[in-house]
């Protein structure tokens, strides 16, 4: 039985405003970040209908989130994802590659839950 959905962030919960940007979100937000008047909502969308559904599902599993850089911790974002997600993982903050499968077993370390009882939802069929 699943007890937790761990979840990517970015091009499954954040998608860049520009359809036509095929780059990393963590790249882009790097590159803006320093322009005067930046602001995330100027680039950034959230998957507001996924954030919906996650959010229905609160009270049946844990939600985490872990992704590979760190525009989630823009205040823009954090404040939307801390109503939904018990916590934010980051395999940089964490010293570790997704692709990497003892990234999941460090996460579900931290989470205390076994592996089995994880899904994982990505974007990349290589992290998966």
């Amino acid at each position: 039985m699943i007890k937790a959905i761990v979840s990517d962030f970015s091009y499954v919960l954040l998608f860049p405003k520009d359809h036509d940007y095929s780059g990393t979100l963590n790249g882009l937000h790097k590159e803006k970040k320093s322009e005067p008047g930046f602001s995330v909502s100027d680039y950034f969308k959230l998957n507001a209908e996924l954030l919906k559904y996650y959010k229905s599902l609160k009270n049946s599993v844990k939600l985490y989130i872990f992704t590979s850089g760190y525009i989630q911790q823009e205040s823009a974002l954090a404040d939307h994802l801390g109503e939904v997600f018990e916590a934010v993982y980051s395999a940089g903050e964490l010293g570790m590659h997704k692709a990497d499968s003892d990234a999941y077993r460090k996460i579900a370390e931290l989470i205390q839950l076994e592996t089995e009882k994880m899904l994982f939802i990505d974007d990349s069929k290589t992290n998966c």
